[in-house]
């Protein structure tokens, strides 16, 4: 399986409601052999004290006629830690995505752990922090 990245060249400024700091949203697509696969969305909290990149990974059939019922948004926070990257999968109340009618409703951690859906994430969500620039530099 070759997975390939696309992207979206636009960043999005925002205030953190909570606290007044600046943070920014990204996103972009991924291919499997040519074929959509999924989309993914970054809140990267630029001032906050430290480096948290809050994924939303969306997964399912991106046919045409396909709707958000026909995908699954998973939420996993990714930040350093030393010479590492730890990666969490959200329960939606932990994540700063929530559900989405284009791209999904959001998957219960419980529901995410211990299944082949949980492998499938955390690569992906790895493929994207590694090819990304704007993701792999926030929390390099």
């Amino acid at each position: 399986m070759a997975l390939a990245i696309e992207p979206a060249p636009e960043v999005q400024p925002h205030v953190c409601a909570d606290c007044g700091r600046s943070f920014s949203s990204v996103h972009g697509f991924i291919y499997e052999d040519g074929s959509a696969y999924a989309v993914y969305h970054a809140l990267l909290q630029t001032e906050h004290p430290f480096a948290v990149a809050d994924l939303a990974l969306s997964f399912g059939s991106w046919d045409e006629d396909a709707t958000g019922s026909d995908r699954t948004r998973v939420g996993v926070r990714v930040w350093p830690q030393e010479e590492q990257l730890n990666m969490h999968i959200s329960d939606p109340g932990e994540s700063g995505w929530g559900d989405s009618e284009i791209f999904g409703q959001m998957a219960k951690r419980d529901d995410v752990l211990g299944t082949r859906r949980e492998q499938v994430t955390l690569r992906t969500a790895e493929f994207v922090v590694d090819h990304d620039d704007r993701i792999r530099n926030h929390v390099g």
